[in-house]
């Protein structure tokens, strides 16, 4: 059932190389998966249903206005577009519960590789039905976000998603833009 306004889970607190870190109880934390101009990325998984996800920690948020707008940005488009072919926000926790909350969460399904490790860093050359089915899926997101006014402006390899089962999600829409005339 979803939260109440206001109303906070129970949390647990993680240290990870002399960071802390403030989660709700159920999600445990499985391993570091990354880290970006944003912050880190850790794989958790959760207790009540055992799906992984991938929290996203952004430390001190609003220290500067145009990286708050990027986030802020991101995680508006994340709440509101759904498609298969999209990185989708599975929930947003704060990450102190102060009155000041200079830290957030953003957790976002795990996906296990991007497209850039894909091309550059696996032993395996991409087949041509992988190529194509890769090339689908991104044309069919790309088509999501531009018929709903967005356009993402930083795709990349790096920011394509692709899970072992060959499913593919655009992710990083910090940058992206409504377009006027949509």
């Amino acid at each position: 059932s979803p939260r109440m306004v206001g109303q906070r889970e129970p949390t647990r607190e993680f240290m990870v190389r002399g960071t802390k870190f403030c989660l709700a109880e159920k999600y445990a934390l499985i391993k570091a998966v990354g880290k970006g101009a944003y912050g880190e990325v850790f794989l958790c998984t959760d207790s009540k249903d055992g799906s992984q996800v991938a929290v996203k920690t952004i430390r001190d948020f609003a220290r500067d206005p145009l990286f708050g707008k990027r986030i802020l940005r991101e995680i508006r488009i994340l709440a509101v577009l759904e498609h298969p072919n999209l990185l989708k926000l599975v929930d947003l926790l704060p990450g102190s519960a102060g009155p000041d909350i200079n830290d957030v969460y953003i957790l976002m399904p795990y996906m296990h590789l991007d497209l850039h490790k894909v091309i550059y860093k696996t032993k395996t050359a991409l087949s041509e039905a992988h190529r194509q089915a890769f090339s689908c899926q991104i044309l069919r997101g790309l088509k999501y976000l531009h018929s709903a006014g967005v356009v993402h402006r930083d795709l990349k390899p790096s920011n394509i998603l692709v899970n072992k089962d060959c499913t593919l999600r655009i992710a990083d829409l910090g940058l992206a833009r409504g377009r006027s005339g949509a």
